[in-house]
């Protein structure tokens, strides 16, 4: 086993729950907002959005009108580069 593989060895846990924890928060935030109709407001960790009139996706703005696609979260966690 490389060094480097081994002093990076203990992190791994950690960064397994962490990654199992935003999923999971993620998931719960895109079931929200699934479950919200069109053009309606829900609220998601104390900030409230309106959901987008399209109900085939599930995009929403929060007060000050900042457009977030809680559809593509999973996305641009692993593309960052493309998020618009």
């Amino acid at each position: 086993m490389d060094q480097r593989t081994r002093e990076r060895l203990p992190m791994l846990e950690a960064l397994a729950q962490a990654t199992a924890e935003q999923q999971r928060l993620r998931a719960g935030h895109l079931g929200t907002a699934s479950a919200t109709p069109p053009g309606h407001r829900f609220i998601l960790d104390g900030v409230t959005y309106t959901r987008g009139t399209n109900a085939a996706g599930a995009a929403a703005r929060d007060a000050e009108g900042k457009l977030i696609h809680l559809d593509r979260v999973e996305h641009r966690a692993f593309c960052p580069e493309n998020t618009p």
